[in-house]
Order: C-alpha cells, then structure tokens, then sequence
C-alpha cells in the first residue's frame, strides 16, 4: 500500500508545509528549507492517485519501510522535497531508512 490521501494531508500539516529532511548528506546545513504550502481543492479527494498535481516538487517518505514492517501512518511518514527524498538510502528500494 501507500499513505492514503487523507495521511499525506496529516503528515504535510505535521512537517508545517516544510521538507523535514536533516540529513548531512545534503546540501544544506541543518533541516532544509524547501517549503510548499498547497490550495486544497475538494475535488482533489477524488484524485488521490495525483499527490504530483497536490504537492509538485515534494514526495512522501516511510521513515520504516513497508519491506521492514512500516505501516502507512502519519507517525511513519516524512515530508521530503524531491531531492532530499532521492538522497535517502532507501529511494527506489524496499530498504530500511531513517530520517
């Protein structure tokens, strides 16, 4: 499976709009600064397939992957801008990551 729609809105509203990547094999110091803040369209409920034409430029990330016995929850999902999202050793994979 994958975060639902409604856990994608959770997990945006819990990281405040910004990507909660603070990983040191970034390019940036600390916690990154990307930040999205998206207009809600009810109709988008009816599109939650399209998460790309809700948040463009960030994607949603299991802390513990499926693969490792992570659920699709809130509390196992992080808020990555795209680029932090491809430098998690997990990208692609089925493999365990931290934040």
């Amino acid at each position: 499976m994958a975060f639902s729609y409604d856990t994608k809105l959770i997990i945006h509203d819990n990281a405040g709009g910004q990507c909660e990547c603070t990983r040191q094999n970034c390019s940036h110091a600390g916690r990154c600064t990307k930040t999205y803040q998206p207009t809600i369209n009810p109709l988008y409920k009816l599109m939650q397939y399209a998460e790309q034409y809700i948040f463009p430029g960030f994607e949603f990330h299991h802390i513990s992957s499926q693969a490792a016995g992570g659920a699709d929850t809130a509390t196992n999902g992080a808020f990555l801008c795209t680029f932090c999202h491809q430098q998690t050793n997990s990208y692609g994979t089925n493999l365990t990551s931290g934040r």
